[in-house]
C-alpha cells in the first residue's frame, strides 16, 4: 500500500476544494468566498454509527445560498497552518474574511441567508408560510399561529404555539375576563410588499347593560370593543412581529385593562422548560410554580426581555429551543404569569400588558418581537442583544452555530499562525474579535457539548501562547476541570458528550476533540493535575473492530470506544466519518509530539497502542478518499455505502486537511518560553510521568 504524502494529499485535497466548493457571496456589500453548502447534510456532522436511527433533516429553505458559520471556521482553521496557507493565500485571507463578517459584533449567528418568504396555503384555517428560518401553520380561526424552526431535527413538540390570549377589564363595577379565541369575527392573511401579515380580530362583548335597563337585557351581549391581533412576517427578517390592538367601543369608560401576549401548550416538549427575563441586560431565572396544576406570577412591572428555555429531556441539549420575547414599550408590562399542567411543567406563560383606563373610540397597542432559536439557557444573553433596538438582523440566521466554538478556535488559530509580515493593526483586530466572542462562552463552559468545549480549551491555548498571553493561561482553568470532569470514571476512560449525559449516546467526535484538547494543553503546560493520566486513560479506550453499517457488503474495519449500558448491551461508536477519522489522527499525532518533546513521559506500551491506532486510522482516511484525477482529491463525507458517502462537504475536506498535516508542531513552536530557550540552546522542558498500566 502506497505511504501517504501529506503535503501531496493536501495539495491535491486543497485544489478539489478552490475549484469545486467556492463560490463568490456577497455579505454586508462586500464579495467574499464562501463554501458551497451541501444540501443534504444541513450543516451538521454525520450521525454516528450504531445510535438511534432516525431520519436526515431536511434542508432548510434558503439553504442553496446560506453561509454556515461552523463549515467556513473548520476550513479557515485548516487554512491557518502556514503550508496550507502559502498555497493558497488568497483563498485563505478571503475565509478569514467571510468568518470574521458572520462573527461581527461579538456574536456569531448560525449562518448568513438571503431574503425569502413563500405563501404555501392562503387558507386562514390551514395557512402556510416557510421563511427562510422558520415555518408557520395553524389555523387563524381558532387564534393558533404555530411556528417551527426549519433547520432543526427537534421533535414538532418544541414548535412556538402562540395562542392562549385573553383581555381583562373593568366595565363600571364589574371585572371582565374574555377569552380572545373564543369571540374571533374575522381572521385572513395580508400580502404586504415584503412579506405578509396573519391577523384575527375578536369582536368582545359582555352579557348585559348598565343600571335597570342592563338587568332586563342581561340575555344580550353588549358590545365593549375589538381586538386584533397581527403577526408581521418579512422575507430575510427571522423576527415575529406581534401588533395587539384594543379599541373600545364608542360611549364606553374600559378601566384596568390588560391584554396579554401568550404561549400556551409548552408542556407538550420532552424538555424541562424555565424562563428567565428581567430588562436593561438584567436577566434573572424565575422559579416555577412548585406544585402541578398551579399558576404564580412570575414578575411584576416593566420588562424588556423574556425567554422560555428548554434543558434536560430525551432530547438532549441539541433539540433544546428557546422562545424570545421582547416588549417595544417595556413600560406597558404589568406582569407575567406562569401556569403549570398536572405534572408541574410549564404549560401556558401570559404577559399581561396593562393601561389605565381606554376611553369610548381610543386604542391600546401593543408591540412585541418574537423569535424562536435553538440553544439553552446559557444563549439567552446573546439573544437579548441580537433583538434589541438596532440590532441588524436581516439575513441572519440568529440560532447560535451547532458548534459555537468553532469560529473562535478558526480565528485564534489564524492570529496565532500569522506570518511574520502581519500588521500591528491587524493583529489587534483579530485579538479583538477574539475576545468579544471569549466572554459568553466562557460563562458558557460548563453547559457546552464536549466537542465544542474542546475547541474552547483549544482557542484558549493559541491565545495563551502569544505574546503577553500568560495572562490568559488562567482561563483556562474551568474549561479544563470541565473537561477532565467529563471523562469517565473507572477503565472506560471515554468523554462524555456533554455535561451529566451519562445515558447519551457514545460520539467518536466527543472523545478524539478530548484526546486532542489534553494533548495540546500538554504541549503547553504538562503540569495540570490529571492530565497524563486522563490521556493514558482516553488511549486506553481505543479498540480496534468492526462495524456493520448500512449499504455495505462487508463490516468496516476501524477503531471503537465501547461501554456496558445499564441494562447490559455494549454500546459502541467508531470511526466512520471524516470528522471522527481526522479528530483523531489529529489527536494521536499530537500525542505522539508530546512524547517527542519529553513534555511527558508516556509508557512504551501506550505509545505502541497510539501507533496501532495510527495504521488503523490511516487505513480509513483511504477509504474517505476521492480521486478526482486532475479535479484532486474529495473527502467522502463517511464510509457509510449510500448516496451520503458521495457528497463533498467542506468541514469533511477540512478534518482530512488537519489529519494529514496537522498544525501542532507548528503551534508548539509557538509556546511562550521557547523564545528565551531558542536563545540560550535547545534545552527540553522537564517531562511529568504519566501513571502506568492502562495500556
Amino acid at each position: 500500500m502506497r505511504r501517504f504524502q501529506p503535503q501531496a494529499e493536501c495539495n491535491r485535497l486543497l485544489h478539489f476544494l478552490r475549484q469545486r466548493m467556492i463560490r463568490d457571496v456577497t455579505l454586508d456589500g462586500v464579495v467574499r468566498p464562501s463554501l458551497t453548502p451541501s444540501l443534504a447534510l444541513v450543516s451538521g456532522p454525520v450521525p454516528p454509527a450504531g445510535g438511534t436511527p432516525r431520519p436526515p433533516a431536511q434542508s432548510p429553505p434558503a439553504a442553496a445560498g446560506s453561509v454556515w458559520t461552523v463549515d467556513h471556521a473548520r476550513v479557515l482553521e485548516a487554512l491557518a497552518h502556514p503550508a496550507l496557507r502559502a498555497a493558497a493565500p488568497e483563498l485563505a485571507r478571503g475565509l478569514r474574511d467571510t468568518v470574521l463578517a458572520l462573527g461581527e459584533d461579538g456574536m456569531a449567528s448560525r449562518r448568513r441567508l438571503p431574503p425569502m418568504l413563500e405563501i404555501r396555503s392562503d387558507d386562514p384555517r390551514a395557512f402556510e408560510v416557510v421563511t427562510g428560518t422558520s415555518r408557520f401553520t395553524g389555523d387563524l380561526s381558532r387564534g393558533l399561529v404555530i411556528e417551527s424552526l426549519c433547520d432543526s431535527d427537534a421533535p414538532d413538540a418544541e414548535a412556538a404555539r402562540h395562542t392562549g390570549n385573553l383581555v381583562e377589564f373593568r366595565l363600571g363595577r364589574r371585572a371582565h375576563c374574555l377569552d380572545v379565541e373564543d369571540s374571533i369575527a374575522d381572521c385572513g392573511l395580508r400580502r404586504t410588499e415584503d412579506g405578509v401579515v396573519l391577523f384575527h380580530e375578536s369582536r368582545l362583548a359582555v352579557p348585559g347593560g348598565p343600571g335597570l335597563r342592563g338587568l332586563l337585557r342581561r340575555g344580550q351581549p353588549r358590545p365593549v370593543g375589538t381586538l386584533r391581533y397581527e403577526y408581521a412576517l418579512r422575507a430575510g427578517e427571522p423576527v415575529l412581529r406581534l401588533t395587539v390592538t384594543l379599541r373600545a367601543e364608542s360611549g364606553l369608560q374600559l378601566r384596568a385593562v390588560r391584554v396579554t401576549t401568550a404561549w400556551d401548550e409548552l408542556s407538550l416538549s420532552p424538555m424541562r422548560r424555565g424562563v428567565i427575563g428581567g430588562r436593561d441586560g438584567a436577566l434573572s431565572r424565575h422559579a416555577l410554580p412548585a406544585t402541578g396544576g398551579a399558576s404564580l406570577r412570575l414578575h411584576a412591572g416593566p420588562l424588556d426581555h423574556l425567554a422560555v428555555t428548554g434543558h434536560g429531556g430525551a432530547a438532549g441539549a441539541g433539540g433544546a429551543h428557546a422562545l424570545h420575547a421582547r416588549p417595544r414599550a417595556p413600560g406597558t408590562v404589568a406582569s407575567v404569569t406562569a401556569h403549570t399542567d398536572g405534572a408541574g411543567r410549564l404549560h401556558w406563560l401570559l404577559v399581561r400588558h396593562g393601561i389605565a383606563s381606554l376611553a369610548g373610540g381610543e386604542s391600546f397597542v401593543v408591540r412585541e418581537d418574537r423569535l424562536q432559536l435553538t440553544g439553552t439557557a446559557e444563549g439567552v444573553a446573546q439573544a437579548a442583544r441580537a433583538m434589541a433596538p438596532g440590532a441588524a438582523l436581516a439575513g441572519r440566521d440568529p440560532s447560535p452555530p451547532e458548534e459555537p466554538a468553532a469560529a473562535l478556535l478558526a480565528v485564534a488559530a489564524t492570529l496565532l499562525l500569522a506570518p511574520p509580515e502581519t500588521g500591528v493593526e491587524e493583529r489587534e483586530a483579530l485579538l479583538s474579535w477574539c475576545h468579544a466572542h471569549l466572554a459568553p462562552l466562557l460563562e458558557q463552559a460548563p453547559g457546552l457539548p464536549t466537542r465544542s468545549l474542546c475547541d474552547l480549551v483549544l482557542a484558549l491555548d493559541s491565545l495563551a501562547r502569544l505574546p503577553g498571553g500568560e495572562a490568559r493561561r488562567d482561563l483556562l482553568r474551568e474549561p479544563v476541570r470541565a473537561l477532565l470532569a467529563r471523562q469517565a470514571e473507572g477503565e472506560e476512560g471515554i468523554f462524555a458528550e456533554g455535561a451529566g449525559q451519562e445515558g447519551e449516546a457514545l460520539s467518536m467526535v466527543s472523545h478524539a476533540a478530548g484526546l486532542l484538547a489534553l494533548a495540546r494543553l500538554a504541549l503547553l503546560d504538562p503540569s495540570w493535575p490529571g492530565l497524563g493520566d486522563a490521556l493514558a486513560r482516553g488511549v486506553a479506550a481505543l479498540r480496534l473492530g468492526a462495524m456493520d453499517l448500512p449499504g455495505r457488503a462487508t463490516p468496516l474495519e476501524t477503531i471503537l470506544i465501547r461501554r456496558r449500558c445499564s441494562d447490559g448491551p455494549w454500546q459502541r461508536s467508531g470511526v466512520v466519518s471524516a470528522e471522527e477519522c481526522g479528530l483523531l489522527l489529529r489527536a494521536l499525532a499530537a500525542l505522539s509530539l508530546v512524547a517527542e518533546e519529553g513534555r511527558l513521559e508516556l509508557s512504551e506500551a501506550l505509545r505502541e497502542r497510539a501507533g496501532v491506532m495510527i495504521g488503523q486510522a490511516q487505513r480509513v482516511l483511504r477509504g474517505l478518499l476521492w480521486d478526482h484525477g486532475p479535479d484532486g482529491l474529495e473527502a467522502r463525507v463517511s464510509a457509510l455505502g449510500n448516496s451520503r458517502a458521495g457528497l463533498g462537504h467542506g468541514r469533511s475536506q477540512a478534518a482530512l486537511l488537519l489529519a494529514l498535516l496537522p498544525p501542532e508542531p507548528e503551534i508548539a513552536l509557538r509556546r511562550p518560553e521557547r523564545a528565551a530557550a531558542r536563545a540560550s540552546g535547545p534545552e527540553r522542558a522537564e517531562a511529568t510521568p504519566v501513571a502506568s498500566g492502562y495500556c
